[in-house]
């Protein structure tokens, strides 16, 4: 099963123990934008997923899944 750049910050936000809310304060969103960015009912363009990236400590190609 190939994951999805949602599925990829759920899972990695729980690794860091971080809550939706308190992943979208690091990167300056709310956390109904985390969820909808889990859930896959969008996919966050890369100024955005850079800042996932960063609070996340990974790449933005890894949470591309590239």
């Amino acid at each position: 099963m190939k994951l999805t750049p949602g599925d990829r910050l759920a899972k990695l936000r729980a690794k860091h123990g971080l809550s939706q809310a308190a992943l979208g304060r690091l990167i300056g969103k709310e956390r109904q934008y985390v969820h909808g960015a889990e859930q896959g009912r969008f996919v966050p363009k890369w100024p955005t997923m850079s800042k996932f990236a960063s609070a996340l400590k990974t790449s933005v190609h890894h949470l591309y899944g590239e």
